[in-house]
Order: structure tokens, then C-alpha cells, then sequence
């Protein structure tokens, strides 16, 4: 599961990095908005491998950092609300209750 939080603090669920490419523009990502980890709390970030143009959107890939323990509860406790993926939050508690933390 990847978790993508954006700058209005919308938390996007996502099942694999597959989806998260499929479903997030490059030029969203070149202007830093969002910021991503996985279940286990180990931040990605996003690197643009082909440029956004005014005729291509561009592509990127999430590179790995390091994990951090406290980052999954940070995503989720400064959440304000459940963008996608609501009937298929399939664990983390089930979003920890989602939001209930």
C-alpha cells in the first residue's frame, strides 16, 4: 500500500507504485504536492525521469527513502479526509479506524 498526502492534507490510498503512476500527474509531483510513504513508513520520493512539456505530461518514479516509525502516524493524524480508496482500505487498521488514529 502506498499513501499519498497532498497540500490540502487529502490522504490518496493506493494499492501498488503501478496505480500511483497511473493515477497522479508528473507536473503535480514536480511542484511538490504530495508526499508519499508506504505501510511500513518508509517515505518515497518522487524523481520526474521524463520532463513535463507543453506537449508531453511527463513521467516520474518514486524513489525509496529511509523509513521513519512516526511517519505513517504523522500522514494519517494530520489528515483531513479519505480522497480514494474508501471501500478499499484493506488494512493499516483499517486506516486506523480512519482517522480515529
Amino acid at each position: 500500500m502506498i499513501l499519498a498526502i497532498d497540500m490540502d492534507k487529502n490522504i490518496h490510498l493506493f494499492s501498488s507504485e503501478e496505480q500511483v503512476y497511473k493515477q497522479i500527474e508528473a507536473i503535480d509531483v514536480e511542484n511538490g504536492e504530495y508526499e508519499f510513504c508506504n505501510e511500513h513508513g518508509r517515505r518515497f520520493f518522487g524523481e520526474i525521469t521524463t520532463p513535463v512539456t507543453t506537449f508531453k505530461s511527463g513521467l516520474f518514479r518514486l524513489v525509496a527513502g529511509e523509513v521513519d516509525a512516526t511517519l505513517l502516524n504523522v500522514f494519517i493524524s494530520g489528515a483531513r479526509a479519505l480522497s480514494q480508496g474508501t471501500s478499499e482500505i484493506s488494512t493499516l487498521d483499517e486506516l486506523r479506524e480512519y482517522f480515529n488514529c
